[in-house]
């Protein structure tokens, strides 16, 4: 692993890091370190407010399935890592790499992760918009609920598109826009954020035709759309999301391209494969 670290130094916390500058992203930074410097008693717990642990693991088992033996992942905004917690029972034979920009983020994924740390997933403190990473590294890009914060979401593409193998996959999940749940906001008089800076802390972009068209245009490729979190709306008090919730289970069943769920879905992800000899 050392040649793909090799940009990298290691912090005494046994974390890789780098010395990058984000100044599209200063006021998110501050409010991510101020929430990830919270002591956590339940992981589980906190995760299950934001994420629906039950859908994400099914996520995880059908895109392993899409690695080859020995392949290497990046998680692009990898925040605590826990969906890589089982990966050592699933694919020990597969290593992932876990980048965020919140140091404070990825202490807590040591937590988590315990001894695959260094093993077989290794943490990295660094920029999305500058990867440090070689070309064609990855068999795998995958990113959950972080390319919607940056503000150059096509930057973030092309550097996604430059570290990914030919005939690698890449994966990115954007909070979706659903025409059902957004009137629900507008009946209970709830602002339902689309596009822009969110109450002075965050950039925040939905899932958008946009977004779509710009990751066809970096990879010249078929999209497939996919809706997942269907049964999942914590911000409606619709909370499904803990390891043991059933309604949860019911929700990963349900995460489909099946068109009709882009009006209830939370989520939306976007699958693409990088095609042979291209470069950007």
């Amino acid at each position: 692993m050392s040649s793909i670290l090799k940009k990298l130094s290691i912090s005494s916390e046994k974390i890789y890091y780098d010395d990058f500058n984000n100044s599209s992203q200063v006021n998110e930074l501050k409010f991510r370190k101020k929430i990830s410097s919270e002591k956590k008693i339940d992981y589980f717990k906190e995760i299950s407010k934001n994420h629906s642990i039950r859908v994400m693991d099914n996520e995880i088992v059908r895109i392993l399935k899409k690695v080859p033996k020995n392949g290497l992942i990046l998680d692009l905004g990898g925040c605590w890592g826990w969906h890589w917690r089982n990966i050592i029972l699933t694919r020990p034979d597969v290593k992932v790499f876990l980048l965020d920009f919140v140091m404070e983020s990825l202490i807590h994924s040591k937590e988590i992760l315990k001894n695959q740390v260094n093993n077989n997933i290794y943490l990295i403190n660094s920029d999305i918009n500058k990867l440090p990473f070689e070309n064609r590294t990855f068999d795998l890009v995958w990113t959950v609920q972080a390319l919607q914060h940056i503000p150059s979401f096509e930057n973030a593409c092309k550097e996604a598109f430059r570290v990914l193998k030919n005939n690698g996959t890449f994966i990115n999940y954007s909070f979706n826009s659903a025409f059902f749940i957004k009137w629900i906001y507008f009946l209970l008089r709830k602002k339902y954020h689309i596009s822009g800076n969110f109450k002075g802390e965050y950039f925040l972009e939905r899932g958008s035709k946009k977004q779509e068209n710009i990751i066809k245009k970096v990879f010249l490729n078929k999209i497939y759309k996919r809706y997942t979190e269907n049964l999942f709306h914590p911000d409606l008090k619709i909370n499904t999301g803990s390891e043991k919730s059933i309604i949860g289970k019911l929700d990963s069943y349900l995460s489909s391209n099946f068109w009709l769920l882009k009006f209830i879905s939370r989520q939306i992800s976007y699958e693409v494969k990088k095609i042979e000899n291209t470069d950007i």
